[in-house]
């Protein structure tokens, strides 16, 4: 099987085989907008179908520490927020970076709800790929919770959409 390097760079895909040659490589594969993508690639709903991964949650009463120590634990780089059943943020390996480490706060006596997104972006099931990937560009985010019915289903992140575009389009070639 030939490996693909695969870049994505703000609404445009470009790919190019392992043996540079870029011309039978290509032959469809590169496109000038995220539009013409997002009918390309699957669904999000598509994509939880195989995804066996769990969710992981937090309360806003928690210390940053303890937020830290179970990313580590769980090997991921986002926790939802959840009080009373619903989602009222998310806190990334970069909320700490930034809200934490640069502003030289102690992470044990920090709340989650202190350094937070409060705003979530979030998707549903029937937003495509090529949408989540275009969101997060925009938005600067790397991680997107996917709402069905008031309720976090999953949590999608870059590497696993992009893994997913990389998937579908070896399918297409």
């Amino acid at each position: 099987m030939i490996g693909w390097n695969r870049v994505f760079n703000y609404g445009s895909v470009a790919v190019n085989s392992a043996r540079r040659s870029t011309r039978s490589a290509c032959r469809g594969a590169l496109y000038s907008s995220i539009a013409e993508i997002d009918s390309y690639y699957s669904k999000v709903s598509q994509l939880l179908c195989y995804s066996k991964k769990q969710t992981f949650e937090i309360s806003q009463k928690n210390t940053v520490y303890e937020a830290i120590e179970k990313m580590v634990q769980r090997k991921v780089g986002a926790l939802i927020v959840i009080e009373d059943q619903k989602l009222v943020g998310i806190i990334s390996e970069r909320d700490y970076l930034t809200k934490v480490i640069l502003r030289n706060r102690a992470s044990k006596s920090t709340l989650v709800e202190d350094i937070m997104t409060r705003d979530v972006i979030t998707v549903t099931p029937d937003t495509s790929v090529g949408e989540c990937v275009r969101i997060m560009s925009e938005n600067s985010v790397r991680h997107l919770p996917v709402i069905e019915n008031d309720q976090v289903i999953s949590v999608l992140s870059i590497r696993e959409l992009l893994a997913t575009i990389a998937s579908d389009h070896e399918k297409q070639v």
